[in-house]
């Protein structure tokens, strides 16, 4: 008799809000995954009007976790406030998920 169980548990924690003006810890955007992920394969960030606040392609995941974004909008510090993200991360298994949420930035 033999049993075999497969973990489907996704290794995948997206903060929810970060500090850019700040040394250390939360100081960017991350995505942070465990085993089993591929790849980051995009990211976008949106402010509340729709505008794209940056967009990134093709992170290889990062033990301290892929960068997204350092709270910059062309060149200048973007306001405090929420904003929107939506990330596609592949697994081993060939999934991809689509994850979708907000992000407070605070100054």
């Amino acid at each position: 008799d033999l049993n075999i169980s497969v973990d489907t548990k996704r290794s995948v924690f997206i903060p929810n809000a970060f500090k850019p003006d700040q040394i250390g810890v939360n100081q960017d955007f991350r995505v942070y995954t465990g085993p089993g992920v591929i790849s980051i394969n995009y990211a976008r960030v949106y402010n509340r009007w729709g505008d794209v606040m940056t967009e990134v392609r093709n992170l290889a995941p990062d033990a301290g976790g892929a960068i997204i974004w350092d709270g910059r909008y062309r060149g200048r510090s973007a306001p405090s406030g929420v904003y929107i993200y939506i990330i596609e991360i592949e697994f081993t298994d060939g999934e991809k998920l689509v994850y979708r949420g907000d992000l407070t930035l605070i100054r």
